[in-house]
This record gives C-alpha cells, sequence and structure tokens, in this order.
C-alpha cells in the first residue's frame, strides 16, 4: 500500500476529531488539541475480525458524520442563541431556518439546504475512505509499528497542558461532546415529561369577577421582535434607543399618558418568539419548541381566554406567520390576523414582510377603530426589528399609510448586503430598527389611543449572541402605557420606573407571571 495513503487518512480523521465544538476554541490554545478517537480507530480493524469490522464501519462513519454535523450546530447555537445545540428542540426548527431564509431569498435557502447536504456527504465520504484505507493498512506489516508510534506520540501529549485552568493537550472531547449531548437529550425528555405532566393537571376554576376591574378597558399586548436589554445597556446600541425612549416618555406624557417600565426575564434567547408569546399567554415556561408543541395539543387555559371568558373580544395581529395558524384557535383569540389577511400592497423588508406601522395600522382598521364594540385584548407581534435589519422603513403619517403601497419608498436606501458589509453597520442597524419600532408605537398611542387603552409592551427576547455580547442573559424591558393611573399603579405595585426607561436595579420578573400578574392585579377578592 502506498505508504501516504494511510497518512492521508490518519489526517482526515484528526481534523474531523480535533475539529472544535464552541466558538471561543477557534483560538491558538483550542486549535492545540490531539484527540485520541483516530488511535481508537485505528486500533479496531487490526483486532476485530474482517467481517466484524465490515459491520462496525459503516456504525463509526454514521457516528463521526453526526458528531461533526453536531459540532458544527454546537458552534451555530451558542454564537446565535447563547447555549449549547439541543437535539430534541433544535432539529425541528432546520425547516423553520431555511423558511426565514427563503422569505429573503429563495436561492439563498436553496444554497444553504444544498450546501448543507453537500457538507454531510463529504464528512461521511472522506470517513468511509478514511477508514476502508486504514482496514487495509491494518493487515500489512507495517501497522503494529506505525500504531506504536501513534500511541506514544498521544500520550506524550496527554502529559502537556495548555490553557488556564489546564487542560491536557491530548483528550477526546468529541467523545465528550456526544455523551453530553446524549444527557441533554435525555434531560429534555424528561424535562418535556414533566411539562406535560404541568400540563395535565387541573387549573383552578375563573373566580366569578375575574378581570373585573378592568371592565370596559383596551388591553393591547404588544411584544417588540428583539427588543432585549442589550439595546439599552451596551454601546452603540444605548446610544440610540435610550433617547429615543426619553422622546417616547415626553411625547406620551404631552398625550396624556403615564408609563411605567422595568424587566421581565425572557423564555428565549436570540430567536423563536414564540416561546416568549406563549409564555406570556399559557402563564408556564415555554422555553423549548418540544414544550410549545406540548402546550398547544393540551387544554391549558391562555390569558386570551381569560379576556374572552370575561366578556372581551380577543385578537391576535401576526404579520410574520405566512401559513396557516391553527395554534391561534388554542390560544382563545376571536380573530387571527396573519400576514396574508392585513391587505398589504406594499414590498417585504427582508424577513420582515410588512412594516410596524402598516401592522398597526391595520389593527387599527379592522379591529381596534370599530365603533360600538366590546372592549378588546389584543396580542400584536411587531417584527421591524428582526434580523438582518436592513433595509428599514420610515415613519410616515398615519393618514398616508393606506395599502401600504407608500412603503416602496418610505424605506433606507441600503439593502442588507451592504449594510452587513460595513464595519459597525449591522450594530448601527440593529439599535435604528429598535428605534423605529419604538417610535412607531407611540406615535400609534399618542394618535389613537384612548382614555380606556391599556397597553403592555415589551421585548420578547434578547437580539442574536453576535449582538447581544457575552453573558448578555435574557432580560427584556417592560412597559406598562396608560392614561388612568391606577391601571399602572395595580400591575406595578408601584415598584417600576416611572417613564419608558427602566431602572438598571429595577424589579425583574419572569415572562411567565405575567398572565397570573395581570389576573391577581384586576380581579377583586
Amino acid at each position: 500500500m502506498n505508504g501516504k495513503r494511510p497518512i492521508a487518512a490518519i489526517a482526515i480523521l484528526y481534523v474531523l476529531f480535533a475539529l472544535p465544538e464552541t466558538p471561543a476554541a477557534f483560538d491558538l490554545l483550542g486549535l492545540a488539541h490531539v484527540p485520541w478517537e483516530p488511535v481508537i480507530l485505528l486500533l479496531l480493524p487490526g483486532v476485530l475480525p474482517p467481517r466484524v469490522w465490515g459491520w462496525v464501519k459503516p456504525v463509526l462513519v454514521a457516528l463521526l458524520t453526526v458528531a461533526v454535523v453536531v459540532k458544527v450546530a454546537n458552534i451555530g447555537t451558542l454564537q446565535g442563541f447563547d447555549r449549547p445545540f439541543a437535539p430534541l428542540t433544535d432539529v425541528p426548527l432546520i425547516p423553520v431556518a431555511l423558511g426565514t431564509l427563503a422569505m429573503n431569498s429563495v436561492v439563498i435557502a436553496g444554497a444553504a439546504a444544498a450546501g448543507a447536504a453537500i457538507l454531510t456527504g463529504a464528512i461521511a465520504a472522506s470517513a468511509w475512505w478514511a477508514l476502508t484505507v486504514l482496514g487495509a493498512f491494518s493487515q500489512t506489516r507495517r501497522w503494529t509499528t506505525f500504531i506504536g508510534a501513534l500511541i506514544v506520540a498521544t500520550l506524550a501529549f496527554s502529559l502537556v497542558t495548555v490553557g488556564d485552568p489546564p487542560v491536557p493537550v491530548a483528550n477526546a472531547a468529541t467523545t465528550l461532546l456526544m455523551r453530553t449531548q446524549t444527557e441533554t437529550l435525555m434531560d429534555d425528555l424528561r424535562d418535556l415529561q414533566r411539562f406535560k405532566v404541568t400540563l395535565q393537571q387541573p387549573e383552578p376554576p375563573p373566580k366569578p369577577q375575574a378581570l373585573a376591574s378592568l371592565r370596559g378597558i383596551d388591553v393591547l399586548v404588544i411584544f417588540i421582535e428583539s427588543y432585549g436589554r442589550s439595546a439599552l445597556d451596551r454601546a452603540p446600541y444605548n446610544q440610540i434607543v435610550r433617547p429615543a425612549l426619553a422622546d417616547s416618555t415626553r411625547a406620551l406624557s404631552s398625550a396624556g399618558f403615564q408609563s411605567r417600565s422595568a424587566w421581565l426575564t425572557s423564555a428565549t434567547f436570540g430567536g423563536q418568539s414564540w416561546l416568549a408569546h406563549s409564555t406570556v399567554l399559557s402563564g408556564l415556561p415555554v422555553t423549548s419548541d418540544a414544550r410549545y408543541q406540548a402546550l398547544v395539543h393540551s387544554k391549558r387555559s391562555t390569558l386570551a381566554a381569560d379576556f374572552k371568558g370575561a366578556g372581551w373580544r380577543t385578537a391576535a395581529v401576526m404579520a410574520e406567520i405566512t401559513g396557516p395558524w391553527p395554534e391561534g384557535r388554542f390560544f382563545g383569540f376571536d380573530a387571527t390576523y396573519i400576514a396574508p389577511e392585513l391587505g398589504y400592497a406594499g414590498p417585504p423588508f427582508g424577513y420582515m414582510t410588512m412594516s410596524d406601522q402598516y401592522v398597526l395600522h391595520a389593527f387599527n382598521q379592522r379591529e381596534f377603530a370599530k365603533p360600538d364594540r366590546p372592549p378588546l385584548m389584543a396580542e400584536i407581534a411587531l417584527i421591524s426589528s428582526h434580523i438582518p435589519w436592513a433595509p428599514l422603513p420610515k415613519l410616515v403619517p398615519w393618514d398616508e399609510v393606506k395599502d401600504g403601497a407608500i412603503f416602496a419608498t418610505a424605506r433606507t436606501a441600503q439593502p442588507a448586503s451592504e449594510v452587513w458589509s460595513v464595519p459597525g453597520g449591522v450594530e448601527r442597524a440593529y439599535a435604528q430598527s429598535v428605534e423605529y419600532t419604538l417610535r412607531t408605537v407611540t406615535s400609534f398611542i399618542t394618535t389613537y389611543g384612548r382614555d380606556n387603552t391599556l397597553v403592555i409592551l415589551m421585548g420578547d427576547h434578547q437580539p442574536m449572541g453576535f449582538i447581544a455580547g457575552e453573558g448578555a442573559g435574557r432580560q427584556v424591558p417592560v412597559h406598562l402605557i396608560a392614561r388612568d393611573e391606577r391601571l399602572l399603579r395595580a400591575l406595578d405595585g408601584g415598584t417600576w420606573a416611572p417613564g419608558m426607561t427602566p431602572a438598571a436595579d429595577g424589579p425583574v420578573t419572569p415572562m411567565e407571571a405575567v398572565r397570573g400578574r395581570i389576573l391577581s392585579a384586576f380581579t377583586p377578592d
């Protein structure tokens, strides 16, 4: 056998096993890593009978392919969502991610899917070739010398440490990762089972006077996409967002509205907004898509159902949803408005199907401005601050919004490709998107808000990790806005900061507590 082929084969295995599984490991210390696993794989064909090796080899190729794919996925989830890859909850999100890409470009989405398939195939093919070569090499006289030298070298590297705290240069990091992934999968399965048990437990029956203190009040629960604490705490975002909040405070006050602000701990980070929405509505921590699926297939009551049972009309406006949304019936909404039902005639904004101003305009036309209607409880998801944050819509006079065609020109000029190619462009665009949505909501309230309007405005989650920053946490701002101070005092207990800017050390409430807080605050004893 050509002596170069075994060397190439072992080099391929070393590269596959030495590939780091975290973004932080892509430094000199992280790359100074000698894996033990190739030594084990080199031993196996020499000690196993040929027939057994023939059965074992495809299993090893499959396991190695999965391990490398998990490493890549782990890097992606740590970078984007500040958490390790979790197979039970993240694998079902692959079609969602491709769908998001397709809303920006079908070509890019197709290229991403094809690239992932090609990469996976290349990993499997290279692993198969390497193990085939090593299987043949194990039958030669040079195999004993080669494997002996390899074991001695790897043992020597095991005695050398790097980093702080020190770790051996030679280790079995890939094996440890897969063991951790297996443990994560089992933990998530147990967690899901416990959550299902919670869903099956009977809820207390509604009180006869549920929400009686809110009678006649319109309640708008509005989520701002990717509006996290980093927008207020981290430069350069806070240099744009904090002045916007100060302006909102002044504008609301001039229109007779008062505001209070604090923090919530979101159920998610960097994405999966539906987890935050369902956490608020259900009063349960919906921290994974597996929990979400269990929730929407349960008989759990929700905040919308609470209001509906007390005499409110309930509506949901979900402009980011382009296909059927049967979950709306589960959550208890009388009416659900997804993108095709909102009548938007303008162009999209990348992933954003329409501008937030149009979303609020359409809600006003279809629900809020209707005469002689019952009190209204609505959940509204605003999406203009969703990645890629360019191009952005511009705020226009409300009487010019009409069918949204104006947003063909009422938008920033730079496409996402240009914004992302300029140093600092993405960071600036993210902050500007949050500023736009805050100013739009403020304008909507001062234009259409009434004496009987209560707005609960909150972020759904922090932006993705490369924007939020390392160790950013899951806190998001929450704002209460109303003309009637009694409504604010009932909800915040007098502890939240006045105005639209939360105090740095202000109260922090779990997002799942929002439903219970509303019910207890406005239900007489």
